[in-house]
């Protein structure tokens, strides 16, 4: 009776010490800032002003590839293909993003949403503030 009861405490202490040996689920994710001081935290911005119906802010993070600022007038004529974006990944949870750096103030972002759409975001650093200058799906 008594080894048993030895035998049955040791197992009860070892299921509770080896708990945390099996994680179950997925790791957690690192916190990005939502802002423009980094390439992720701008994607991650052009995706909340979307996700927000804000497609004339979303315009305003563009940029051309040659480093200057779209004008007024060319943020105006991007609406409709920025809608067109919004509507494509609009309320649909990022599930990875990976980065790659071309050079120290261009960097490449693949980001997945849902688990099926893939996209490439290219952003660039000018005057401080990253920019995206080219996407794909």
């Amino acid at each position: 009776m008594i080894v048993n009861k030895s035998i049955f405490s040791l197992l009860l202490i070892l299921l509770i010490g080896g708990c945390e040996l099996i994680v179950i689920g997925s790791k957690a994710k690192p916190v990005v800032a939502i802002d423009r001081t980094s390439p992720v935290g701008t994607v991650y911005l052009f995706k909340t002003e979307l996700d927000s119906n804000n497609v004339a802010a979303a315009t305003e993070i563009l940029a051309r590839p040659n480093g200057t600022e779209y004008l007024a007038l060319e943020q105006y004529e991007l609406y409709n293909e920025v809608a067109r974006i919004g509507r494509i990944i609009r309320d649909l949870p990022v599930t990875d993003v990976k980065t790659d750096s071309l050079k120290p103030d261009l960097y490449r972002v693949n980001i997945e949403f849902d688990y099926i759409r893939p996209m490439k975001f290219s952003t660039l650093l000018i005057n401080n503030d990253w920019y995206i200058v080219q996407y794909e799906e």
